[in-house]
């Protein structure tokens, strides 16, 4: 905690303002950690995510956290982005209350209800195909919700299973939901190695300052670090910041991984297979291959 204190006052001395660090409203990250201990990164939340891409783009916030299908969408549509960091594994999960439900299979004649322009759905259509041949829409029923009704479209049958993320994953099994499947377990059976990436941190056009990127860079990891390495302060954090009871912030806090390292060769490529499943999904419209490695920050040395 120290060592983060001591970065978030350096950053903050040499940027002569606060960083502004744009997130969803509910939307879980290490930010929560650096906006409770820091007074140079004010934390700048949105209720829905195209509000962070505009503020984004504009240069009203310098970086946001954002999911790292949506930078690749964000390139291919003609934005100069700058990936800094990855800050999330992926948690998003299936998750029905019928017991007839066990496996993706039973998805099968079902209705499933999901934010369908997200890349959360288009990442979970890729894998239905992929993996079982399920085409979403032709075998099973697709009905379009906001994040913060699927839960209840669940409790109340009018769903027979639902796609979503964190909190909302932890806040459903707490009602009576169990987990169906979760992406990670889906990016496995696919054969790939390590773990999918969910959440990316990225900097506006009108940031680029290199010793303050890395500087950016040190404090997410400390914070990541934190995270990780203080599971009872980082869930009194969640607690706070979203209005959770102990049990609900546990849970959330044992179902999400926060990922510490650099954008080293490994990770980008992880990055890059994530791209390439939500545009087999239909989230892209180009095929991401062709995405440069100069949209990630290269750190000295590395």
């Amino acid at each position: 905690m120290k060592r983060l204190i001591a970065i978030l006052i350096t950053i903050g001395a040499i940027y002569g303002q606060n960083i502004k660090a744009g997130t969803l409203l509910s939307g879980i990250s290490t930010l929560d950690v650096i906006s409770t201990v820091s007074k140079g990164v004010q934390s700048v939340r949105f209720r829905k995510t195209p509000e962070i891409i505009t503020a984004l783009i504009k240069g009203e916030v310098d970086l946001a956290v954002i999911p790292a299908e949506m930078a690749a969408k964000l390139y291919l549509e003609g934005h100069e982005i700058l990936i800094v960091a990855a800050d999330m594994f992926q948690n998003q999960a299936v998750l029905a209350r019928s017991e007839e439900i066990k496996k993706p299979e039973d998805l099968k004649g079902k209705i499933v209800a999901a934010l369908l322009a997200s890349g959360t759905y288009m990442t979970f259509k890729s894998y239905m195909q992929q993996l079982y041949g399920l085409r979403p829409g032709k075998d099973f029923r697709i009905i379009n919700a906001a994040p913060g009704a699927l839960p209840g479209l669940l409790l109340k049958g009018d769903a027979d299973a639902i796609v979503v993320w964190e909190p909302l994953v932890s806040l459903s099994i707490s009602k009576g939901a169990h987990i169906v499947s979760d992406f990670p377990s889906f990016w496995r059976k696919l054969g790939y190695r390590g773990k999918p990436v969910m959440l990316l941190w990225v900097a506006s056009p009108k940031f680029r300052e290199k010793d303050l990127l890395e500087k950016f860079v040190d404090i997410r990891k400390g914070a990541a670090e934190f995270w990780i390495n203080n599971p009872d302060s980082t869930v009194k954090i969640l607690e706070k910041l979203y209005n959770f009871d102990e049990n609900l912030a546990r849970l959330v806090y044992s179902r999400i991984e926060i990922y510490p390292g650099n954008l080293d060769s490994r990770i980008r490529e992880n990055i890059k297979l994530v791209w390439k499943i939500a545009w087999k999904g239909g989230y892209l419209e180009k095929n991401p291959e062709n995405i440069p490695d100069s949209v990630f920050l290269r750190l000295q040395g590395g």
